[in-house]
């Protein structure tokens, strides 16, 4: 989005870093983990597209303080991800109905093929 610094990042590029221990790991900017997953809840349904432009992950620090709450800010942050359901789904391939027709090569010894001169030399 536009900034101060006229700068522009795509929301495609984007991945949100928190830290879990507040006073421990960083001391400004710490969110909950329900917080934060309300706003990316909000970030991925408010696009008004079938599939969100914003859906690029987040990153913690530090590991060992999710860890030690056996992951409870980190599984509370990913409910977002669980919550979206207007994810698209996979289409399903049509199934082969015949085989592959191989290219058609000139085999003449130097014969030119559009651009491409084939030589075999079976020699080396």
């Amino acid at each position: 989005g536009d900034n101060a610094n006229g700068l522009s990042i795509p929301a495609n590029k984007l991945v949100i870093g928190k830290y879990i221990r507040p006073g421990t790991d960083g001391s400004a900017g710490w969110i909950s983990g329900t917080n934060l997953r309300d706003y990316f809840i909000q970030a991925m349904t408010n696009t008004g597209n079938s599939y969100p432009d914003w859906n690029t992950g987040f990153m913690i620090w530090q590991f060992p303080g999710d860890a030690a709450s056996s992951f409870s800010w980190s599984n509370t942050v990913i409910e977002a991800w669980e919550s979206y359901t207007s994810q698209p789904t996979a289409a399903t391939p049509s199934p082969i109905t015949s085989s592959p027709t191989a290219p058609t090569i000139a085999t003449t010894l130097g014969q030119a093929n559009g651009n491409i001169k084939l030589v075999n030399n079976p020699g080396g």
